[in-house]
């Protein structure tokens, strides 16, 4: 399965190849088909295993456990603890609700962390993509997509007010680096650094725990 951004790339590309095959030569083609076979790798979906255990929190993307830790939350004003999760390189992917519960906000602007970034040096970045989920159990989660690119994108697919749904799919992101979820203090962090983690469905903590 391709997610849908992927869909129009590649088209494009398998017709490309098949013109190009007919117009100029059979090895023009081999070259839009290599670079099409990349596009679907790059593209492709993945439809996480739901798991159904209360209070806990999964990993919105697929990649390797970098930081763990005591950090401040500047979206929600609070001590929080953060499990940092970087992708792997290009850092394109959908992306995955962390927890069950209600959209409450989207921040896209630099400001916030502009003002708390001589608190954590982690908060630097050229683009920053930050949604905060309030749970079922009342608990704020919040994730926050990074990226070293200026010219790092992301899609949201939902909106403050609607519904999200653990392990579903909530947007896509392109030339991203890393995603950091923040959890309230008192949570259990159930990963370790250097622990590869599955988009969707890794548990990597349980709140309150």
């Amino acid at each position: 399965m391709l997610a849908k951004e992927g869909r129009a790339p590649v088209l494009v590309l398998a017709v490309g190849g098949m013109l190009g095959a007919y117009a100029i030569h059979p090895s023009v083609a081999l070259v839009f088909w290599g670079v099409g076979a990349v596009a679907w790798m790059l593209f492709r979906s993945r439809k996480p295993q739901r798991n159904d255990l209360p209070l806990v929190v999964v990993s919105p993307v697929g990649g390797t456990v970098c930081a763990l830790g005591e950090t401040y939350d500047p979206w929600c004003k609070r001590d929080a603890l953060r499990v940092s999760v970087r992708l792997p390189f290009p850092g394109i992917g959908e992306l995955f609700s962390p927890a069950d519960g209600r959209i409450e906000g989207f921040w896209t602007d630099l400001a916030t962390q502009r003002e708390a970034s001589s608190l954590d040096a982690w908060l630097e970045s050229p683009t920053r993509y930050t949604l905060g989920i309030t749970t079922d159990g009342g608990d704020e989660v919040v994730y926050t997509v990074a990226s070293t690119r200026r010219h790092s994108r992301l899609k949201f697919d939902q909106a403050p007010g609607e519904r999200a749904k653990r392990g579903a799919r909530s947007g896509f992101a392109y030339f991203a680096a890393t995603v950091d979820v923040l959890v309230p203090p008192g949570s259990r962090l159930d990963v370790s650094d250097g622990e590869v983690v599955a988009p969707g469905q890794t548990i990597v903590t349980l709140v309150h725990g």
